[in-house]
């Protein structure tokens, strides 16, 4: 069986499983996933304790009672520290972050909060593709790279477009849930072609590139997310609609302030996680923001305004739109 055929079979088979899945599922209110991460040193003492556990306006553990289908988090701790560790510490688990008694959510928090990492991402999940009543799989690994999504993108037309690019790109970087494509592993997955196929381009400049390609392809879909490798945190705010509900970034860079610009950490959220609003700045639409430790953030545009309804021409090939980002290549 051809390879695509296979993956659009397991992918249709997922959908039909999490329809099924969250038909028996108790309902509640219907919204993305939600996401956390933060990035640099020097950061408040209790900054990872009031955004994941005890912050009294939001906090990650009492967005699993509305993302319920489990948590996790992909740690990268500080060069200097004891850990033998090559890449990232990852925790998972199935049952939501609330959980009133399961302890696993507690114990990971406990251990960032001990080993302050130098770079975090984190993840609540609200089931759309793929696998349901597993531990989170976000955020992804792959490449290198961490990367946790909030939102819903056509799982089987990615596959689609990935192949048409490059028929054996799956031989070589196969996904790590092929019972049923989960749309947001394919989605890194898109990206690092683009990144792979073009070395000419900065990593960031191949985001920006995949990002636009995505979404000329599927309009209207939401893409946010969160991508970090260790050392830089890229975010992204790609919605429709979605000034009710934009991504959060912390602290604030305040026009003609600069005490913020030169931040030592950075936090990026899918709203404002902690107890105050205070500093919490907000991600231009249709943006892509990176931030590094001691650097002020930039924001780069993916699209001036909405595309159209119809895809575009998936004749016109996959990975050749460049952009201009300003940066060296890394």
């Amino acid at each position: 069986m051809r390879l695509k055929t296979r993956f659009r079979l397991q992918i249709r088979l997922g959908a039909i499983l999490l329809v099924l899945a969250a038909n028996l599922a108790p309902s509640g209110p219907a919204h993305a996933c939600r996401f956390w991460a933060l990035i640099g040193i020097d950061y408040p003492e209790d900054l990872i304790e009031e955004h994941l556990r005890s912050g009294s306006l939001a906090n990650l553990e009492s967005l699993g009672s509305m993302n319920r289908n489990g948590w996790a988090f992909a740690a990268y701790f500080p060069r200097e520290s004891s850990l033998p560790l090559s890449g990232p510490l990852i925790r998972r688990g199935g049952p939501p972050a609330s959980h009133p008694t399961d302890p696993d959510y507690d114990r990971a928090v406990d251990e960032l909060v001990d080993l302050r990492p130098r770079c975090v991402l984190g993840h609540v999940r609200a089931a759309t593709s793929g696998l349901w009543g597993i531990p989170n799989p976000h955020p992804f690994e792959h490449a290198g790279l961490v990367f946790a999504h909030n939102g819903g993108l056509p799982a089987a037309d990615l596959v689609d477009a990935i192949l048409e690019a490059d028929p054996k790109f799956f031989e070589t970087h196969p996904p790590d849930y092929l019972e049923a494509a989960i749309d947001s592993e394919i989605y890194l997955l898109y990206l690092i072609r683009i990144m792979e196929a073009n070395p000419g381009l900065s990593r960031t400049e191949a985001i920006v590139t995949g990002v636009r390609e995505i979404a000329l392809r599927f309009p209207n879909h939401r893409m946010n997310f969160v991508m970090s490798q260790g050392d830089t945190l890229w975010a992204l705010r790609h919605a429709p609609h979605d000034e009710s509900d934009p991504v959060r970034y912390f602290p604030a860079v305040e026009p003609g302030e600069n005490s913020g610009a030169g931040s030592p950490y950075w936090c990026v959220a899918s709203e404002v996680m902690g107890s105050s609003e205070e500093r919490w700045g907000t991600l231009p639409p249709r943006h892509l923001a990176v931030f590094e430790p001691g650097r002020p953030p930039r924001f780069l545009p993916i699209l001036s305004a909405w595309p159209a309804e119809e895809a575009i021409n998936p004749d016109a090939g996959v990975g050749r739109t460049r952009i201009e980002a300003g940066e060296s290549p890394r």
